[in-house]
């Protein structure tokens, strides 16, 4: 499963199929996805994903459902789809997942956290250069104005 955001489920023994769906959230603990409205898994089933935690392999493991939501979603100007979100909840992780899985989205917060700061460095330059601006161009304006009324009054 190359993109980080799909991955899939099935609703053992229920049924046989698989589904692949998209990741919203994903934690230690859990994760939440969303599913066609008529594939949902039922509250309190337990399930199987197969999902890929950043920059790390797929794995697998069961999951017991938490929630089920009906939402709608635009996918286009004209076009809504009606959906389900699911939440669940892991169960039986290995020591070797739990660690996999904490290491990982530790690893991705640092990325967001450093990204989010040089975002908001950035827009402070930003800011500091727009003002500097404005307070130069209001000095101009300000002396300009002193200047005439000082040519005025020498008349």
């Amino acid at each position: 499963m190359k993109d980080k955001k799909i991955m899939r489920y099935a609703t053992f023994p229920r049924s046989q199929r698989t589904f692949n769906t998209e990741v919203l959230n994903l934690s230690e603990t859990g994760m939440a996805f969303t599913v066609p409205f008529l594939d949902a898994p039922q509250i309190h089933e337990t399930i199987m994903v197969e999902f890929t935690p950043p920059d790390e392999k797929s794995f697998a493991c069961y999951a017991k459902v938490l929630r089920v939501q009906k939402i709608t979603v635009l996918e286009s100007d004209f076009f809504q789809k009606d959906c389900k979100v699911v939440a669940v909840k892991f169960e039986k992780l290995s020591k070797e997942q739990s660690s996999l899985l904490r290491n990982s989205l530790q690893r991705e917060f640092k990325k967001i956290h450093s990204h989010f700061y040089r975002q908001q460095l950035w827009l402070k330059l930003q800011w500091h250069w727009k003002f500097k601006k404005i307070w130069i161009l209001s000095s101009a304006i300000a002396l300009s104005l002193g200047l005439a009324a000082m040519i005025y009054i020498l008349k």
